[in-house]
């Protein structure tokens, strides 16, 4: 089975079939053509937009969750549309953390 036929099959079994011969390479082993290129470098591209997705959704978690703790500052936990017959308090035009602020562990 060539190494584009295992990434279609079993992409696990391929991606340590992969990492042991990039292993190799690194050590010096003539094994160049062996790597199955075309799909190491799109798995390393989408191992980068996976992480930047995942940052992103944590950041926009984060602020929706901040946003709660403005709108109604006397609420723990489980913030729903109203409270006791109140809308939300009104909210920022802007964001009111820097990056640096919602990546803190701190309460802003």
């Amino acid at each position: 089975m060539s190494a584009s036929d295992l990434y279609e099959a079993d992409i696990l079994k391929w991606s340590e079939q992969q990492s042991r011969l990039l292993r190799r390479l690194a050590a010096g082993a003539r094994v160049n053509d062996q790597v199955d290129w075309e799909h190491v470098v799109e798995e390393s591209e989408s191992v980068g937009h996976e992480q930047l997705h995942a940052v992103s959704a944590l950041l926009v978690q984060a602020m929706i969750d901040r946003l709660k703790a403005i709108g109604w500052p006397h609420a723990r936990s489980a913030v729903p549309a109203r409270m006791d017959g109140n809308a939300l308090l009104p909210l920022p035009i802007e964001c009111p953390w820097s990056l640096d602020e919602l990546l803190s562990n701190g309460a802003g």
